[in-house]
């Protein structure tokens, strides 16, 4: 088992206690994140009991990953932003071929086509790490890190859905505007 999940879960729960104003969205990571660790953990018990080959050149073990899609869909329903949760339950809807297709897109590389692509993206993604990070457990470290100080996934060269970097230098650019119109006092108590 992989420990970097618990590293961050609890990495969530203490930013979101210290910044009130990115609470929401940690609290949201955290609950996908404990939800993920759950499906990487039923992964990496069935490929141990399982002659299935996994592999990033093969195909998605639909097989073993469909299951998981249920629980993932509801928990966006539940957790999500609004636009989330109007995709998710519209995912809901859709029969398995249309969501095995959207996974396959995703995972090869193809363009999602779809006004709604960056919420796709995110959807596939998010679904989708706990069997990549399985199968990057399994193949071990890059040799370079290369991959770590660019931000690019070691296995599929993908960009981050999200930087926390970005998030907290976006925010640190609107305090010192908003602190370089307060009054002298009112920047003392911010």
């Amino acid at each position: 088992m992989n420990p970097s999940w618990d590293k961050r879960i609890g990495r969530a729960e203490e930013l979101a206690n210290r910044y009130a104003f990115a609470k929401k969205a940690l609290g949201f990571y955290g609950v996908l994140t404990s939800h993920q660790k759950g499906v990487y953990q039923r992964i990496e018990s069935l490929a141990k009991d399982s002659n299935e080959r996994l592999s990033l050149e093969e195909e998605l073990p639909l097989g073993i990953l469909r299951p998981h899609m249920p629980s993932f869909i509801l928990l966006i329903k539940k957790e999500g932003s609004p636009k989330l949760v109007r995709l998710a339950e519209e995912l809901g809807k859709m029969n398995e071929e249309g969501l095995d297709a959207i996974l396959q897109s995703y995972w090869r590389k193809k363009a999602l086509d779809t006004t709604k692509n960056r919420a796709l993206s995110f959807f596939a993604k998010a679904f989708l790490q706990p069997y990549a990070e399985y199968l990057s457990d399994m193949r071990g470290k890059p040799e370079d890190g290369l991959a770590e100080s660019v931000s690019l996934c070691p296995l599929c060269g993908g960009r981050p859905q999200v930087e926390f970097r970005k998030l907290w230098s976006q925010y640190q650019t609107v305090q010192s505007m908003v602190r370089s119109h307060l009054p002298h006092r009112a920047v003392r108590r911010w």
